[in-house]
């Protein structure tokens, strides 16, 4: 059977535990309860983050995956809660969360990987559910064609996420689907499905791509 025509390749990244160690949205949170961070958090919001946030271990431990993905979840929609609400100074929060997130460290295989995909004329685009403020940020310092997060009303759960990509395919064909076991819809992917749980995973696959 002859393979469809297309005018658009797709090579589609997750962020958190695939591009980047841990969770940049977790990194914002944690830096904006820190003294000295001008209170832009409502004092509520300590004592729900603390329920979330210091249990980046788990993502170790198979058994443990799925309470992770949840706790993940839940943080992002904890950010999202935080930038709807009237009390916060948003202009303030996304100054912060944008300054974190430039700063936030991107391994160098990362880096490799991406330019590698857009060297072999794939359209990259980051597929993630943090928030899209981050994967903003994060698209332009990885040199990624496309962002795609989560908005407040619109968390990308795996449900979510394969609507996108099912949007995706109409423009094009989705190559290479990369992120972590049980988040991604990695049967939409044509060629490769890259099952990961660290950027460090990448490497093997430099070769294949």
């Amino acid at each position: 059977m002859a393979s469809k025509p297309c005018s658009k390749r797709y090579a589609v990244l997750d962020l958190d535990e695939t591009l980047v160690e841990g969770t940049v949205a977790s990194r914002v949170i944690k830096e904006l309860l820190k003294p000295g961070n001008g209170h832009i958090l409502p004092r509520r919001y300590y004592i729900k983050a603390l329920r979330y946030l210091h249990l980046p271990v788990l993502t170790k431990l198979k058994r443990f995956y799925r309470i992770y993905r949840y706790l993940l979840h839940r943080t992002f929609s904890l950010y999202l809660s935080v930038l709807n609400d009237p009390r916060v100074d948003r202009e303030a929060f996304l100054e912060k969360v944008k300054e974190i997130a430039q700063v936030y460290p991107i391994p160098p295989i990362s880096q490799t990987f991406v330019r590698k995909l857009r060297e072999k004329g794939y359209t990259t685009v980051l597929l993630t559910a943090a928030p899209q403020e981050i994967a903003d940020v994060m698209k332009k310092r990885l040199g990624i064609d496309e962002a795609i997060g989560s908005v407040p009303g619109r968390v990308l759960d795996r449900e979510t996420k394969e609507k996108v990509l099912l949007g995706l395919r109409r423009r094009g064909c989705i190559d290479i689907v990369v992120g972590n076991p049980g988040n991604e819809p990695f049967w939409l992917a044509e060629r490769y499905a890259i099952i990961v749980r660290s950027p460090k995973d990448l490497r093997r696959w430099l070769d294949k791509i």
